[in-house]
């Protein structure tokens, strides 16, 4: 994750590989960074089809995470830390289903 502007969408920066054909229920979580811990600030939920050997888009932002504009834009609008996770459930043929979790690194927002 990169660091940004108030109301701006963060860009997002994946390496990642996908290694066989599955189908993904995920939820992509925005979280500001508080002394007391991670508050949610929005979550946004989807499912999406993975092939084998597909490529992320390059240039891609919290909003492409999100799945924006079917789900309505999740921008941060305070100054401060933030971090995303994101939770995968992985259901693929003739595996039962794997669920697997990642977090961003923090990156900060400003005016």
């Amino acid at each position: 994750m990169s660091d940004s502007r108030v109301g701006k969408s963060p860009r997002v920066e994946v390496v990642r590989e996908v290694r066989r054909s599955v189908n993904a229920g995920w939820t992509v979580t925005l979280h500001k960074v508080t002394p007391a811990g991670l508050e949610l600030v929005c979550a946004r939920s989807g499912n999406t089809d993975f092939r084998a050997n597909w490529i992320t888009p390059k240039n891609t932002d919290l909003n492409w995470w999100m799945n924006v504009p079917v789900n309505p834009p999740c921008n941060p609008v305070v100054v401060g830390s933030y971090v995303v996770t994101m939770v995968w459930t992985l259901q693929a043929n003739g595996f039962p289903p794997k669920v697997t979790r990642g977090m961003s690194n923090k990156f900060e927002v400003t005016e």
